[in-house]
């Protein structure tokens, strides 16, 4: 009987510490005595009717809309636009999600249990303990993600399936940190109204102001679909 209780016990312990682990699409970091965990790939949008059908949600982009004889933006997006719930999903070989906003990456991300990274989570995923300057090493590598050196080579300058590149890794299966798409961050600037934006994207050269380095900070507005900008979710361990 006493053999039953401990096993029972150990049982228990083994659960409790398995529904804490990270999901299998994402890697586990610890930082400054926190872990988290990060998705290994770029994230994509599923959306699901009213009826339960799936789809794959993919941003209306448009430059200028007409509306009541005024042309205004057309890439801005609002809440009542979504009739449906969104997913965030990440999967090698799935073709991320562009032209998104912050706003809509976040929904996404917090519809399926995570939430958009924070900047020190992406910062630490991308240079390591290293401090390294791109998710691979210290030096630029033209061949190794997917940017405008690497589009202009293969005669395609665009967005490409998440885990393409098998050198664009931070060593530990995190794949597409620099290029491929810039990725939405949970954090804003000093004035509290603009969202960061990091990695670079495929129209971005890496011999550009080290856009596509680990680093590189930029913030643009969180309702605003962005040519080029996609997003991956964390989530607390």
């Amino acid at each position: 009987m006493q053999n039953l209780f401990v096993f029972i016990l150990f049982s228990v312990f083994l659960i409790s510490c398995k529904a804490g682990d990270c999901p299998p699409e994402m890697v586990e970091f610890r930082l400054d005595s926190k872990s988290f965990c990060i998705d290994r790939y770029e994230n994509y949008i599923i959306g699901y009717d009213k009826n339960g059908k799936s789809y794959r949600y993919t941003p209306v982009f448009e430059s200028v809309i007409k509306k009541d004889g005024k042309f205004l933006p057309g890439n801005i997006f609002n809440k009542s636009e979504l009739k449906d719930k969104i997913y965030a999903r990440a999967g090698k070989g799935m073709t991320p999600t562009d032209n998104i906003s912050w706003m809509e990456a976040e929904i996404a991300c917090k519809n399926s249990g995570k939430r958009l990274c924070k900047s020190e989570e992406w910062d630490f995923a991308c240079m390591g303990t290293e401090k390294r300057k791109y998710p691979y090493g210290n030096e630029y590598a033209e061949d190794f993600c997917n940017s405008f050196e690497s589009g202009k080579k293969r005669g395609v300058i665009g967005v490409l399936p998440s885990g393409t590149f098998g050198k664009c890794d931070n060593g530990k299966g995190v794949f597409d940190l620099s290029g491929n798409l810039w990725e939405w961050i949970d954090a804003t600037d000093d004035s509290g109204s603009l969202k960061l934006i990091k990695g670079g994207g495929f129209s971005n050269s890496g011999y550009d102001e080290d856009t596509m380095t680990c680093g590189k900070k930029r913030f643009q507005p969180p309702d605003v679909r962005l040519s080029g900008a996609g997003f991956r979710c964390c989530k607390d361990r």
